[in-house]
């Protein structure tokens, strides 16, 4: 299982939960496995192609994922990645 922590931003997409856990071998499974338990995460965060939307970033430990091998990412059991959006305003 992986641990999946969600930015505040998106956790109205969770039904409010900040943490989940996940069965998942890639980053892109992953979303699949989150967007499974909470239909239409997956579509918020990642385009039309699969890769994350330019406002999302995913990090894997401490690296973002778009260092690593993006949404191909492996990960372990026990792993934990870290979901965030961007939040703009003045």
């Amino acid at each position: 299982m992986v641990t999946v922590r969600v930015s505040n931003p998106l956790r109205s997409l969770t039904g409010g939960v900040g943490e989940l856990r996940v069965p998942a071998a890639t980053l892109a499974e992953l979303f699949e496995a989150v967007d499974s338990a909470h239909p239409g995460f997956s579509e918020r965060v990642r385009d039309e192609q699969g890769r994350l939307r330019n406002y999302v970033n995913a990090f894997v430990g401490d690296v973002e994922s778009r260092h690593l091998a993006g949404m191909e990412t492996p990960l372990s059991p026990g792993s934990v990645v870290t979901v965030v959006a961007a939040v703009a305003g003045g």
